[in-house]
């Protein structure tokens, strides 16, 4: 239960930072990593009314994010037939190739470098944390 608290607080805090300051998809990710970890029904409907929020707050075609995020959910569930999302390498990987995708659909920056260097701190410190067991 802890568990649902955090990732909705950090839905509203990526909300947040990423219509004010940061212009970066940390919605996305959040709700993804959301969605891998606590696949259910009503993951589905907060991170859809957080979507339409954020696209109201960012001034772009309200349901373009909840819709880009629903199809990221059917290719987790897809996914999941043939690849064990239960691995962090295999979570950050998803992350990464989504938020760039989501990131060159939606007109974030697309300096790839920009987003490759905070998945290899995230890869860093989960194989970091991972080795110390």
């Amino acid at each position: 239960m802890r568990l649902n608290y955090f990732f909705i607080s950090s839905l509203f805090i990526s909300l947040l930072l990423e219509t004010t300051i940061f212009p970066y998809p940390l919605f996305y990710i959040f709700a993804l990593l959301f969605y891998i970890l606590i696949p259910s029904s009503a993951t589905v409907f907060v991170v859809f009314l957080l979507g339409i929020v954020l696209d109201a707050l960012r001034l772009s075609a309200i349901g373009a994010t909840p819709a880009v995020l629903i199809l990221s959910f059917i290719l987790i569930l897809l996914a999941q037939k043939f690849v064990n999302l239960r691995d962090y390498k295999v979570i950050i990987l998803f992350l990464f190739l989504g938020a760039f995708a989501y990131a060159k659909m939606f007109n974030y920056s697309s300096n790839l470098l920009s987003y490759l260097i905070p998945f290899i701190i995230c890869e860093a410190v989960v194989f970091y944390i991972t080795s110390k067991k």
